[in-house]
This record gives structure tokens, C-alpha cells and sequence, in this order.
């Protein structure tokens, strides 16, 4: 006898948005990112899910295997947090920072295909960051 195999289907448009926040130093360098959501779904829920849960994967497993910066890890059901003590200090590898802009490009790329709809991202920057720096900055380019 053969089982019929059977899903729980989940309407799109009754999801939450998965949600990542990066946080940035004062000099602009991303050290760190949270990710909520139901990115780990049922088998072919969503393309956006999948793509989603890649990237961050990718980033985290490529930050332990080519990176010597030790990197604090919290994990749960649905949610992920990493962060870089040594890049909050202006002290980390290129590698490590590379690897957390290419997850920032990747899921940019993510939000701006598929809508905020799917996949919502904010930014926090180091509260030491100054007007003057804002300034300089512009007053440079």
C-alpha cells in the first residue's frame, strides 16, 4: 500500500516577513547581524525561505572556516545571531568583514526582487558615530 504524502500548505500573504538587522561600527564596518523568520519551511514553501536560509548559512560557516576572528553565535528555531567582537573594534580580518557585506548584498538583493513583503532588513549603527563624521565624509567624495 502506497502512503499518500500530504502538506500543510501556508498562505504567502499569512506570513510574517523575515527580518535581518545588521549592525554597523562608527567607521561603517558591518560586525554583526540578527535574522528572524520562518526561513527553515516545509519543502518548497518558498524560494525566498530557501535563498534566505542559504545565505546566512554560507555567511556563518564561511566565517568559522576562513576566518580566525571568533564570532559569538546564538541560535534557536527561526532565529540566528553572530557577531564579531574583534570587527566592533576595528580589529577584525577583511575576510570576515567581506563575508558579512556579501550576506548584506545578498539579502538587499533578496528584498529588492522580491519586496519587503518577504524580507525586511534594518541597519543600527554605533552610537559613537558623529554628525562631524557624517560631514567630513560628504565634504571628501
Amino acid at each position: 500500500m502506497v502512503q499518500q504524502y500530504t502538506e500543510t500548505k501556508v498562505r504567502l500573504e499569512d506570513r510574517q516577513p523575515f527580518r535581518a538587522t545588521f549592525y554597523f561600527t562608527a567607521n561603517n564596518t558591518i560586525y554583526g547581524f540578527e535574522a528572524k523568520g520562518e526561513a527553515f519551511d516545509y519543502y518548497g514553501c518558498s524560494i525566498v525561505a530557501t535563498a534566505i536560509s542559504v545565505l546566512i548559512l554560507n555567511a556563518v560557516n564561511s566565517l568559522q572556516e576562513f576566518t580566525e576572528d571568533a564570532a559569538q553565535i546564538e541560535r534557536e528555531d527561526g532565529y540566528i545571531k553572530c557577531t564579531l567582537p574583534n570587527l566592533q573594534k576595528d580589529k577584525g580580518s577583511r575576510e570576515a568583514a567581506v563575508i558579512l557585506q556579501s550576506l548584506n548584498y545578498g539579502l538587499n538583493t533578496l528584498q529588492y526582487a522580491y519586496g519587503s513583503k518577504f524580507i525586511q532588513i534594518k541597519f543600527i549603527f554605533d552610537k559613537k558615530r558623529r554628525w562631524t563624521d557624517l560631514l567630513s565624509f560628504f565634504h571628501k567624495n
